[in-house]
């Protein structure tokens, strides 16, 4: 996970959601995202979240970039694995974003 502090990225996430894929748009101009969604854990924390394949010398990747907000700082992660096994990792990877739990002190 990475914390990221900008006062322009303080809104809301579909917004912020929006800018991290423009974002990475502009690293790879021909991504094409195959998912996108916002999802709300049992706790009401909503975790945006949006996958593309990556092509990464010879092989291509399913990255997905996710992100949620933490006392006014958004949260960005990422995972990724071999896009030959994205039908098996797609189901996980939403279970996985929807059993985070925050615990702030």
């Amino acid at each position: 996970f990475s914390l990221v502090e900008n006062e322009q990225l303080q809104t809301d996430i579909f917004k912020m959601q929006k800018q991290m894929q423009q974002d990475i748009k502009q690293m790879y101009p021909n991504i094409m995202l195959t998912e996108q969604d916002i999802l709300n854990t049992k706790d009401d924390v909503s975790i945006a979240y949006f996958c593309f394949p990556l092509k990464i010398e010879e092989e291509t990747l399913m990255e997905v970039v996710f992100l949620f907000l933490v006392e006014n700082q958004w949260v960005v992660g990422t995972f990724h694995c071999p896009d030959t096994q994205k039908r098996d990792w797609k189901d996980i990877v939403k279970q996985m974003l929807l059993s985070i739990q925050l615990k702030v002190c």
